[in-house]
C-alpha cells in the first residue's frame, strides 16, 4: 500500500500551518506597530527594559512567522518544467514500452 503524498486532506493540513505561521507573524508585528508607533498599550510592562524585550521578541517572532510561513508556501508550490511533462511528448507507448524498463521521458 502506498502512501499518496497530493491527497487533499495533506494539502489542508499544510495549509492550516502556513495560515498559523502567518498569524503567528501578523500578531507579532502588529503588536510591536500598535505599541511602538500608535501609542496604545497593548501588554503593560512595568520598565522600559521589559518594553524593550518585548519590542525584540515580538519583532524577531513577527519576522520568524513570515518567514516560515513564506519558505513553507514556497515549498508547496508544485514545480514542473517544461520537459518533464509526459503530456508534450509524441511517442505513442508500447506494450514493449511498458515492459521494458527505460525511461521515456529521460529521450
Amino acid at each position: 500500500m502506498l502512501f499518496q503524498t497530493r491527497s487533499n486532506t495533506l494539502f489542508y493540513y499544510r495549509l492550516f500551518f502556513v495560515a498559523l505561521f502567518l498569524l503567528l507573524g501578523v500578531s507579532g508585528t502588529g503588536i510591536v506597530v500598535l505599541e511602538y508607533y500608535a501609542g496604545i498599550n497593548i501588554i503593560p510592562t512595568e520598565t522600559a527594559i521589559d518594553k524593550h524585550a518585548l519590542f525584540t521578541t515580538l519583532s524577531v517572532m513577527g519576522a520568524l512567522g513570515f518567514f516560515t510561513a513564506f519558505i513553507m508556501i514556497f515549498l508547496m508550490r508544485e514545480k514542473r518544467g517544461s520537459d518533464s511533462d509526459r503530456r508534450k511528448l509524441s511517442k505513442p507507448l508500447d506494450f514493449f514500452d511498458r515492459r521494458s524498463k527505460t525511461d521515456r521521458r529521460s529521450i
